[in-house]
């Protein structure tokens, strides 16, 4: 935590930060609209959704 004196103006934001935080949610907004959107194909029929039982049972010999 940043300490401030009397007359001085307090520092600049921490521009990286900004950036980063900016990136992750803009990131986090994208993650989300994509789940929706493969929820809403699975619901249609237009992508099927499997288990991981499912996919393994296709390997087993």
């Amino acid at each position: 935590m940043q300490q401030h004196h009397i007359g001085q103006q307090p520092a600049a934001p921490d521009r990286k930060a900004d950036v980063m935080v900016g990136y992750a949610s803009g990131y986090a907004d994208q993650a989300e609209r994509d789940y929706d959107q493969s929820v809403a194909d699975c619901r249609s029929g237009r992508l099927e959704a499997r288990t991981d039982a499912d996919m393994a049972a296709d390997f087993r010999v």
